[in-house]
């Protein structure tokens, strides 16, 4: 692991060669390594200031996403019919079946039974086909576009 580490760093870091530069060439390469080391400590700084933010900003919004699901973890099911209002001083106290029983009666209007469809709807390869049901005329209708297609 070590060996690795090293080689890395001699492949990316080229060797420093100060035997044949002046005093002036190494105050400009000291200058040159300095400026750099700076830009770089200021470069992690920063990174590391970022990182703490956002840490605390993760956690503060997963702790306020706890805050909204506590209310919904009772909410299971079909919600509950509103029977009366919340306003009223006496409630009433019988279910919703037994309150129905009220709208029943001579002054209320009776339920009708439904008419059965006299003719049916069927769906085929050339399309759509109406079907007598039974009380109406014997006989099938030929569906709107094949009668566009025979004329």
């Amino acid at each position: 692991m070590e060996a690795e580490r090293k080689s890395i760093i001699e492949q990316r870091v080229p060797p420093l060669n100060v035997s044949g530069m002046s005093i002036e060439q190494l105050k400009a390469k000291a200058k040159e390594l300095h400026d750099l080391l700076f830009r770089i400590e200021g470069e992690n700084y920063d990174l590391g200031q970022r990182f703490k933010r956002q840490s605390y900003d993760m956690q503060e919004l997963a702790e306020r996403a706890r805050q909204m699901n506590k209310g919904r973890e009772r909410s299971w099911g079909w919600p509950m019919v509103v029977m009366y209002s919340q306003y009223e001083r006496v409630k009433d106290p019988r279910s919703f079946k037994e309150r129905r029983t009220v709208f029943a009666g001579e002054n209320y209007v009776e339920e009708f039974q439904r008419i059965a469809p006299k003719h049916q709807i069927v769906m085929t390869d050339e399309g759509f086909q109406v079907v007598s049901g039974g009380d109406g005329d014997s006989g099938s209708h030929a569906a709107p576009a094949e009668v566009a297609a025979a004329e």
